[in-house]
């Protein structure tokens, strides 16, 4: 990876990490929810598949709407191979997630991330029973 650095000399960065066996955790095992913080793990790894951390390691996640508009994404790097992925999803549908180390996509990717609408009772009323104000079906019989 050639990097400007100040417009006046590039350096080049070297990297043990290998891309194609680098992997993103919890990413598509469950709906992520509208309105509602999601989060996933990717972890850097070398050519043996083993974690590794290189503090110069780039990472780049694009999380795309359904109309095609970027989300606004935080990553925290704990310092140790993995870095933590948060967004929010604003919308319902699928969201199309692209990650990219040091410039050179994950081989695994890219993903679709499907967003639920997440209901929510307006009010509720009555609880479950055979007293007053309690229902034993949907209906009352007494």
């Amino acid at each position: 990876m050639v990097e400007n650095k100040l417009n006046i000399l590039d350096r080049i960065v070297v990297s043990k990490t290998n891309s194609s066996r680098c992997s993103a955790d919890g990413l598509c095992e469950k709906a992520a929810k509208q309105n509602t913080e999601t989060n996933f793990t990717i972890i850097t790894k070398d050519s043996d598949g083993l974690q590794c951390y290189p503090e110069d390691d780039r990472i780049k996640v694009d999380i795309l709407t359904p109309a095609g508009d970027q989300l606004k994404t935080e990553i925290e790097d704990t310092k140790d191979g993995k870095y933590t992925v948060t967004y929010t999803p604003q919308c319902a549908r699928q969201h199309r997630v692209e990650i990219k180390v040091n410039g050179n996509p994950l081989t695994s990717g890219p993903w679709v991330v499907q967003v639920l609408h997440q209901y929510q009772f307006a009010f509720q009323f009555g609880s479950t029973g055979k007293g007053h104000g309690e229902f034993h079906e949907p209906w009352n019989t007494q």
